[in-house]
């Protein structure tokens, strides 16, 4: 077969000057083939590194191998590597290399052109010095693939929805994923992280959209973006020929240190955007050619945009509204939870700027300060000029560094602390709880409000040093919370008393203590609230306690002799 497949490639050859094609004839194909098949075409000069010396074709129907024995791909200028079939990652514990020959490029980068292709699969691969990826009507993904120093865009799309996921891309020349105008595709990027890119210095943001497919989805989450020139944006979108409706999710990203962070522009768009941070996205040396958190500029109202829990903070604008559009930051029955604040340029601090007709709801977010007079001085809308829409900001959201509760939890006991005055935690009830209680707290705190030490770290709150909590808004104001927990008994010591408790559960309405010793024994018993439910003292091998009128549940059996304590957790069910 190997014969077969050889003289198929030559013939092919044959027919296109200075390409290899293959036949298309349903085969796996590896660069070694292609090196045992054409040694002046693709060299190796050691196993597992390949040099490319003409273009390839994978037809439609044959598969592209990128086996765990090819190490690295090296292209002399200027390259092409066509798919019209499908391209496979095998398992590997390293990185694939795809690079140019950069001492003999003279600037022409190779490419990588995906055309009618399906079940593409590019995973662990270290793309630099490329041109472009182009995916053009294909099913690809990229998973943990790195793109460096590439001259244009490292992945353009037409009428493609290309995956990309848990991707680095760094220091390349232009936006890095991007869409012409006039064709449609819905991406999902998740998860990837973009540093310093657009190094051009040209009016691009990192990731540059167009518009999305009527069915699909674009979906942009979970990245962290970057920038570091003055002309680099963050997120685009835009559908500026109105083709088709665009539908797109931004959530849970990180845009910083760009010229804006998100702009989304043009007729037919609904997105959604929630738990963003976009901050410091104040590259823009005139405020009046960017700098905005979030820019929405519709041509009509069908430029919609939902904002929830979006951190927009240290940009030249907060959100920017130009033109027209249809704009929810939050209602009365569903609160926006966004919060904007010092976003300023000129000395003076804009949130929200509606430069537009178009009213906005806006109930329910944060605005730098809990007096709404002070939100009423930094959203600029109706009230300042009648030729702009009206914001609907009120009631605004109010940010305390409070503890709204707080309980210990050891895996059977729930103690509910409440505050008693003053910003200290008292704990209202006492309560026996062994010296081993070093436990982590089940803490609820306000929206936009940070607290340290982190409350997900066991602390021993049995001390008599207080546990301290420190907690800050998101606009600097903090408290400290001093959590004392106090016991009506006293704090148990765990002796080693020859003391044991049976049955447990006690299921027939009998406790049963049986002392060891000659010593007598006090035993009290507590509820998980704190009441006393039994008292006594032992003065033989045994005593029995009704639990009959007890309630079921969790109790602290407390046992006393000589001094020494030790404590069991009894379970009692009827």
């Amino acid at each position: 077969m190997k014969h077969i497949i050889t003289l198929l490639l030559t013939l092919s050859v044959a027919l296109v000057q200075a390409q290899i094609v293959t036949p298309g004839l349903g085969q796996t194909y590896t660069f070694q083939d292609f090196a045992t098949a054409y040694p002046t075409s693709v060299t190796s000069p050691s196993s597992g590194h390949y040099t490319l010396l003409q273009d390839i074709t994978v037809s439609t129907g044959d598969t592209l191998l990128l086996d765990a024995n090819t190490q690295e791909i090296l292209c002399y200028n200027p390259i092409t590597l066509t798919i019209h079939g499908t391209v496979a990652s095998a398992p590997r514990t390293d990185t694939l290399l795809v690079t140019c020959n950069t001492s003999n490029c003279n600037g022409d980068f190779y490419e990588i052109l995906l055309d009618n292709a399906e079940g593409i699969r590019f995973a662990n691969i270290l793309f630099e010095y490329g041109n472009h990826i182009q995916v053009m009507q294909s099913e690809v993904s990229f998973e943990q693939c790195v793109f460096r120093y590439f001259q244009e865009s490292c992945i353009k799309y037409s009428n493609a929805n290309p995956v990309i996921e848990n991707c680095t891309f760094y220091e390349n020349r232009k936006a890095v994923i991007s869409s012409a105008a006039n064709v449609t595709g819905a991406p999902v990027i998740r998860y990837n992280t973009f540093y310093h890119n657009v190094l051009n210095n040209i009016n691009q943001p990192q990731i540059n959209l167009g518009p999305g497919n009527a069915g699909d989805t674009i979906v942009i989450e979970g990245n962290h973006i970057e920038g570091c020139v003055a002309m680099s944006g963050g997120i685009a979108i835009a559908n500026l020929l109105g083709v088709g409706h665009t539908n797109a999710i931004i959530r849970n990203n990180t845009v910083v240190n760009n010229r804006y962070g998100y702009t989304q522009q043009g007729p037919g768009i609904d997105a959604i955007i929630e738990d963003n941070t976009f901050k410091d996205n104040n590259l823009e040396t005139n405020p009046m050619n960017g700098g905005s958190g979030i820019s929405i500029y519709g041509s009509d109202t069908t430029c919609r945009a939902k904002l929830r829990r979006n951190l927009i903070t240290g940009n030249l604008w907060g959100l920017t509204a130009i033109n027209k559009h249809r704009i929810d930051m939050g209602t009365v029955n569903d609160p926006g939870n966004n919060c904007l604040f010092n976003n300023s340029n000129g000395g003076v601090e804009y949130n929200l700027y509606n430069n537009a007709t178009c009213d906005i709801e806006a109930v329910g977010n944060f605005w730098g300060d809990n007096d709404s007079t002070y939100a009423e001085s930094v959203i600029t809308h109706y009230a300042d000029n009648p030729q702009y829409g009206l914001v609907n900001y009120l009631p605004v959201l109010q940010i305390e560094p409070d503890i709204l509760s707080f309980s210990l939890w050891d895996g059977q006991m729930d103690l509910e602390f409440y505050p008693m005055g003053g910003d200290t935690l008292f704990y209202g009830v006492g309560c026996v709880v062994p010296d081993w209680y070093d436990i982590a707290p089940t803490m609820v705190l306000p929206m936009w409000v940070t607290c340290s030490p982190d409350p997900s770290l066991p602390q021993n709150f049995l001390t008599e040093t207080p546990v301290i909590y420190t907690l800050t808004t998101v606009d600097g104001r903090s408290k400290e919370w001093v959590i004392y927990v106090t016991f009506g008994p006293g704090v148990v010591e765990y002796g080693d008393l020859p003391v044991t408790v049976t049955p447990n559960p006690a299921t027939s309405g009998r406790l049963v203590l049986h002392n060891d010793s000659e010593e007598a024994v006090q035993v009290e018993v507590y509820a998980l609230t704190g009441q006393k439910v039994y008292a006594a003292e032992c003065h033989g091998t045994q005593m029995v306690m009704n639990t009959s009128t007890w309630n079921s549940g969790v109790y602290l059996l407390k046992a006393t002799q000589n001094g020494r304590s030790r404590t069991f957790k009894v379970v009692v069910n009827h």
